[in-house]
């Protein structure tokens, strides 16, 4: 018992109660833990001792004395008092600490080793003998005051050097958890939130303070007390150049993928104890060690990567986690690396750790790996490919989505994988792909009133707006959650409700009663069990904007309700996402074949860069169909617009004026010299003792047509690709080449000829004509005599070495080929 408390008596503690009776309980003691029964009534033990001084002349101040085990042990044996703990708890200190042991012991994503020396009932000292907070000045305390539990990190020092180097090294006005506090000697840190003993949560956070104080003070203090200076740059000495290489070139390739910015909150960038740390959330998702008895590098991932991987534990979904020697992954293994940090990135709209992140290293990484890519690459936000059939347009959208989206993404790689890329950013819905054509119009793609099929043969057609596909992927753009599975979701609710005969709810507030069915429309109608009731529509729409940021325009109390029921009721995933800070695009094919003008409608104007949301003239308006004036519409900044136009068709000359001005126009011109980098055999094609060189037959039509029309009706390259041998050649002559020509000359013949040479297309003079006209009139036949009449061969009606002959007798010209860019 401590000796300030040696004059305590049984007596003495008696007359301190009859004191505390007359005067009451101070509002601010009545929630004391520790309760002293003294003839039937409780009093907090430390006011009774305070007291309890101050009759005996001894003026012990409440601060001066603790209520531990040591004291409560001493004051029950000298008074003959028992003493209670107001807060006894269901779980021991003892239970908690062994409890949290096994769970850092267990976590796979913890890479340090937390030493706990002996427990008391209230109190354990922790170190870690990593070498961030295991020396002997420096460790960990937890400890329970009542019911409550907290950590505290202490840097116990009799040199005032050292303690000023470790309180001027801390600036905690950017660590909002922790506060100062003295202790003896020395200053230290405390977790300012007590954590109730009994809270289901209690090791989960015990775990999160303490690693929250080891990111954020522990490295702190082992570098200032070292001298080591620089910390980032003095850690990066330690590896081997390669493998930081390796390291960060994954890194920039994450960044890229992901088009992360600097700040993000979801991420946290740390270097000590010979590692580099990228986290995401609260997950170690790359990272490189100087140890590398496990493995050089480690990596998060969806799948196992190697048989060994371990897999975390926490919140689904659970990924693994792998110690590998090196970063080489297939495509299928980065496939599982992405989609893990992405639903990373979902799950978390700011790490518990981002506030320790090191400026040093996300600086380098930005300013030195990754550079000022925006400025280098800006990409404008409208633009159209245009160009000639066959010059790979259509082709060259998909390679620019990528490129805009995902930056980082190596294009030169097989068709198949970079087709596959694609497609996985369609399902993730950054890529959206539609075709202009008459029939296009403003209700489908911006929105409009759209009939819904009858449930039932016989039921009326009801209407309701709808989004179009344009306003869809706007609203995709811009969205802050996003619910996964809420199609699925809905639909059951509906079936529950119609499968019920009464379905009946709750108002949360003032629990009024009311019944819900289902309309025409598939929407709920809520009807409250009253005499005059009013039947409200709450829609499916409705339903899903509150469930995505609490968006209520009206009928609060029975949405409100509705929604706690699916949320209780079905299983929901509302993610977190920043989708304003990822890059979308939709591709427009052949947009001059719609009526552009009647299409975008006033969007129009809302699609030019500094008209975008957020942007310096920024410009929203009210739709026409759903009149929401509460939000209206306008257009991010983070969606690209990419169109196709095809120069040959007639429909360009009525393009939109503009639509031209608010667009870059990339020209998409043929290159016959990309075929002998994509064919076998270098484009060159035997026929039978004659050889054609496909480049050259591409350049020797183009060049006749472009004097014969011009050159926005030349034939594309791309006619020609994977056209590998005699057969193939043929039936691109026959299915493509030919069909074009007649379609570019209306049916004069003479022309192709002079483009295909009378081995496709050969006139023949009219001589006698007088036995081939009707009998008429005085109608002057002879106009007719002599008239040149061409016949157009189909390639694959010509009998043995025809079709040969008629590429021979097409007069190929010897051009020289300048190399240009890859299709």
């Amino acid at each position: 018992m401590d000796s300030k408390l040696k004059f305590i008596t049984k007596e003495l503690i008696v007359e301190a109660a009859r004191e505390i009776d007359k005067n009451g309980i101070p509002e601010k003691r009545k929630g004391r833990a520790y309760l002293v029964n003294v003839n039937g009534e409780n009093y907090p033990m430390k006011l009774l001792i305070t007291v309890a001084s101050e009759i005996a002349g001894e003026k012990i101040l409440t601060k001066e004395f603790s209520s531990n085990e040591s004291n409560r042990k001493g004051f029950e044996e000298k008074t003959g008092f028992k003493i209670d703990n107001k807060y006894q708890s269901k779980n021991t200190f003892s239970e908690i600490i062994e409890k949290l042991k096994a769970n850092l012991k267990n976590d796979n994503s913890i890479l340090r080793e937390f030493h706990f020396k002996k427990t008391y009932s209230d109190y354990v000292l922790v170190e870690d003998n990593k070498g961030i907070i295991g020396t002997k000045n420096v460790h960990y305390e937890i400890r329970m005051i009542g019911g409550n539990i907290y950590v505290e990190l202490h840097f116990e020092s009799n040199n005032k050097e050292e303690r000023d180097i470790f309180n001027n090294s801390i600036h905690l006005s950017q660590y909002e958890e922790f506060k100062w506090f003295n202790w003896h000697n020395s200053k230290s840190i405390r977790a300012k939130k007590y954590i109730d003993i009994n809270s289901e949560s209690v090791i989960n956070s015990l775990k999160e303070k303490l690693l929250n104080m080891e990111n954020s003070l522990g490295d702190e203090v082992r570098y200032i007390i070292k001298g080591q200076g620089d910390k980032f740059y003095e850690e990066l000495k330690k590896f081997e150049s390669m493998d930081i290489d390796v390291y960060f070139d994954f890194l920039k390739e994450i960044i890229l993928h992901f088009n992360l910015k600097r700040g993000d909150k979801r991420l946290v960038y740390s270097c000590y104890g010979g590692r580099l740390n990228f986290t995401v959330g609260h997950r170690y998702s790359w990272n490189l060690y100087k140890n590398e008895k496990r493995g050089k590098f480690g990596v998060i991932s969806e799948e196992k990567i190697i048989d060994s991987a371990e897999k975390y534990d926490g919140k689904e979904p659970l990924p693994y986690y792998n110690y590998v020697m090196d970063a080489n992954f297939t495509q299928d293994q980065k496939k599982s690396i992405f989609n893990s940090i992405e639903n990373e990135l979902k799950r978390v709209s700011k790490s518990a750790f981002h506030k320790n992140s090191q400026q040093d290293f996300e600086d380098y990484l930005f300013d030195k790996i990754i550079g000022n890519r925006e400025a280098e690459n800006k990409l404008p936000l409208n633009q159209i490919l245009y160009g000639p059939p066959g010059t790979g347009k259509t082709y060259h959208t998909i390679n620019k989505a990528i490129e805009i989206i995902n930056p980082g993404f190596d294009l030169k790689q097989d068709r198949k994988t970079v087709k596959d890329e694609y497609e996985r950013l369609v399902e993730a819905g950054q890529i959206v792909f539609t075709t202009f054509h008459q029939s296009m119009s403003y209700e489908d793609f911006v929105e409009g009133i759209k009939p819904l099929e009858p449930e039932n043969e016989g039921d009326n057609v009801n209407y309701k707006v709808v989004d179009g596909i344009f306003k869809k992927i706007c609203i995709k753009a811009t969205e802050k959650h996003e619910i996964n599975n809420f199609e699925d979701v809905y639909k059951s609710f509906i079936d529950e409700v119609i499968s019920k005969e009464t379905f009946e709810l709750s108002t949360l507030t003032h629990k009024k009663p009311f019944n819900l069915r289902v309309n025409g429309s598939g929407n709920c109608v809520a009807i409250p069990k009253t005499e005059a009731a009013t039947e409200m529509v709450i829609t499916k729409k409705m339903i899903h904007d509150y469930l995505l940021d609490e968006t209520i325009i009206d009928w609060k109390p029975y949405l409100t309700s509705i929604v706690a029921y699916l949320k209780e009721n079905y299983n929901l995933s509302v993610a977190n996402v920043d989708n304003i800070g990822k890059p979308y695009v939709l591709i427009i094919d052949e947009i001059n074949r719609g009526n552009v003008s009647s299409i975008f409608g006033e969007l129009i104007t809302l699609i030019e860069e500094d008209k975008r949301i957020d942007a310096t003239e920024e410009l929203k308006v009210v739709l026409p169909y759903s009149k929401d004036e509460k939000s209206k519409f306008g257009v991010p900044r983070n969606l690209h617009i990419i169109g196709t136009m095809n120069t040959a068709d007639r429909s360009v000359e009525a393009l939109d004026t503009a639509l031209r001005r608010r667009f870059s126009f990339v020209e998409m011109p043929p290159k016959p010299e990309i075929i002998g980098q994509e064919n076998e055999n270098e484009g060159k094609i035997d026929l039978g003792g004659y050889e054609v060189n496909l480049a050259n037959l591409l350049e020797t039509i183009n060049n006749r047509i472009e004097i014969l029309l011009d050159r926005d009706y030349l034939i594309g390259h791309s006619y020609f690709i994977g056209v590998n041998d005699k057969k193939s050649l043929i039936r691109a002559f026959s299915k493509q080449i030919i069909p074009l020509l007649q379609e570019y000359f209306y049916g004069d013949y003479g022309k192709i000829s002079l483009v295909l040479g009378e081995g496709f297309c050969k006139g023949k003079k009219t001589r006698d004509i007088s036995n081939i006209f009707a009998k008429t009139g005085e109608y002057d036949i002879d106009v007719f005599l002599e008239k040149i009449i061409y016949k157009l061969y189909d390639p694959l009606q010509m009998e043995n070495d025809g079709f040969k002959k008629a590429i021979e007798k097409l007069g190929i010209e010897e051009t020289n080929l300048s190399n240009s860019e890859d299709r």
